[in-house]
């Protein structure tokens, strides 16, 4: 497929390895504009200090990791921490790496996948609820791309049973999943490691090949006209078409691009 997407007041704690902190608001201080992408940094000796983009503020001795809890909405157990490391004079990535963060609905979510008899269709709809209504972390990239697959699987098991309507409304359900994770830029720079950056969205596009894929496959032949199907938003344009073959012939042809 062709591809084309737009898809990235302190309490200071500090040992002989690490420093630790624990980020809180300051009533006089409101954050950094976060639909500028930006952050504030400060020049001190021996030490970065660095707001990030979520506008907490971050300080550590060189050479040392600085750690934040991670928010309690995906902090499992109180156990899940956030880390930045300073080098000289400026912390290591542009963002912490916040991998460890994950919402706890993608459990909630992941159940329903693995243990239970919930459609794919009715599971696609509550996790687009949760990825366009919520604020994503680095570890929520890290966890759903993972999970687009085998949701994906699920539905194939049943896709022959369904209506056309429902086969069309979980395929756009994943794609507007796939738009809310291309869109969570400060998530995309919180997965710090490149190579990890690269799994993650490869198998983001392998997924929306393989739904597309999917309900062309479900659609009745086209016999002599073609029949489209389209989904555009911000980040994802995807034109599915069942393309018309030569009445006397019955082959099936089928054209997908996103």
């Amino acid at each position: 497929p062709t591809t084309s997407s737009s898809t990235t007041t302190k309490t200071t704690t500090k040992t002989s390895t690490r420093s630790t902190l624990q980020p809180i608001t300051s009533p006089s201080y409101q954050g950094p504009n976060i639909s500028d992408r930006a952050t504030l940094s400060y020049t001190m000796d021996n030490e970065c200090v660095q707001h990030d983009a979520r506008g907490n503020l971050w300080v550590a001795d060189f050479g040392q990791v600085a750690t934040a809890l991670c928010p309690e909405n995906a902090n499992a157990g109180g156990q899940s921490f956030a880390r930045w490391k300073c080098l000289t004079g400026q912390f290591e990535t542009r963002e912490p790496d916040r991998t460890d963060c994950v919402h706890d609905w993608i459990e909630k979510v992941e159940f329903l996948i693995e243990q239970t008899k919930t459609t794919a269709d009715n599971i696609a709809a509550i996790l687009r609820g949760e990825v366009t209504t919520s604020d994503l972390y680095g570890g929520d990239i890290f966890k759903l791309t993972r999970l687009i697959e085998p949701l994906a699987n699920k539905h194939a098991l049943t896709m022959q049973e369904n209506s056309e309507k429902t086969n069309w409304r979980f395929t756009k359900n994943m794609f507007n999943i796939t738009d809310g994770l291309l869109s969570s830029s400060i998530a995309w720079m919180e997965v710090t490691e490149e190579r990890d950056r690269y799994d993650s969205s490869s198998a983001i596009l392998a997924t929306v090949d393989s739904v597309g894929y999917l309900l062309l496959t479900s659609l009745p032949a086209a016999g002599c006209h073609s029949s489209e199907h389209s989904f555009t938003s911000a980040h994802l344009s995807v034109q599915l078409v069942n393309m018309a073959t030569e009445c006397d012939q019955p082959d099936q042809s089928t054209c997908f691009s996103f």
